[in-house]
């Protein structure tokens, strides 16, 4: 199905849904339920059935309420998405409340943030975050995959931007030390790939 085919089939659907028209509300899950799947998962992998359901369950409540093009329908689902996966890490404490507070001096060395900034782009980054606590995890997604900022993270999250400043720290500490190990192993395989001169 074309771009303008699901434009046509969306602006067919929509009133209907927005009426309670259970074929209509079908015919709309099964054209954005991929898109809300996927979504969620790369948000939290573990609870990416629970985002997506709730979603939904959102989606249809404030659904008669929306007007506009398929495309805006699908940034208005996809910001339901994120304002669901946010409500169940606040009510499972997912964001780290009460971290202490990190005092540095300044330095001439990059800090962690440039470090892997400089070094590793989006998609690396995302591929990386397994290697974060849960808590550090879902900090970093929003502040760099979904661009929110401290004070956004703050709003939504219930935790002081101070708190959220220093989970992202650690966390991208976290990952400039995984990106060195990476790096030196790297090295190694490739010290052990060359020729013995002595052979």
């Amino acid at each position: 199905m074309t771009s303008s085919d699901q434009d046509v089939l969306f602006d067919s659907c929509l009133p209907k849904a927005q009426t309670g028209d259970p074929v209509a509300i079908t015919l709309l899950w099964k054209m954005f339920s991929p898109k809300i799947r996927s979504y969620a998962a790369r948000l939290d992998a573990n609870a990416f059935d629970d985002i997506t359901s709730e979603t939904w369950i959102s989606v249809l409540r404030s659904m008669g309420r929306f007007s506009g093009s398929r495309r805006e329908f699908e940034s208005f689902v996809l910001s339901i998405c994120r304002r669901r996966a946010i409500d169940i890490w606040r009510k499972e404490n997912k964001f780290g409340d009460g971290a202490d507070v990190i005092v540095e001096l300044p330095s001439s060395d990059p800090t962690p943030e440039e470090v892997v900034s400089s070094r590793e782009d989006l998609e690396h980054i995302r591929l990386m975050l397994e290697v974060l606590p849960e808590k550090q995890r879902n900090v970093v997604a929003l502040r760099y995959l979904e661009e929110m900022s401290f004070s956004e993270l703050s709003q939504l999250s219930g935790s002081s931007e101070s708190t959220l400043r220093v989970v992202n720290h650690r966390a991208l500490a976290k990952l400039a030390e995984h990106v060195a190990k990476v790096e030196t192993f790297s090295m190694r395989d490739e010290t052990s790939q060359l020729p013995d001169d002595n052979l």
